[in-house]
């Protein structure tokens, strides 16, 4: 079954629908968004360093906006960002716990 929606499109919706359905994950969600978002863009960045070329041989920039952030296309940033945001919150939604100290 394939799907029109890219990989980050279909992470920042169920960002959005987690933090619908727990309110309480709402600051886990933005904070784990903006920390993976920097993580992957050092990540993306010591890969445009080391293997210089690597993107533009393998990425198809055509179809993407063209917009480079340091030789970085923007759509990797949103991804590294949506996933994030998803990611961080999973176990505690799908289980129904928090973790941490509760208020």
């Amino acid at each position: 079954m394939e799907s029109d929606l890219s990989s980050d499109r279909r992470a920042g919706i169920g960002a959005v629908a987690t933090s619908a359905c727990r309110p309480d994950l709402g600051a886990k969600t933005l904070i784990g968004g903006a920390l993976f978002s920097g993580y992957y863009m050092i990540f993306m960045l010591g890969l445009v360093s080391l293997v210089p070329g690597y993107i533009e041989r393998v990425w198809d920039l055509s179809a993407l906006s063209g917009v480079l952030a340091d030789g970085v296309p923007l759509e990797e940033l949103l991804f590294g960002l949506a996933f994030g945001a998803y990611w961080t919150s999973v176990y505690e939604h799908l289980t129904w716990r928090r973790l941490g100290p509760s208020n």
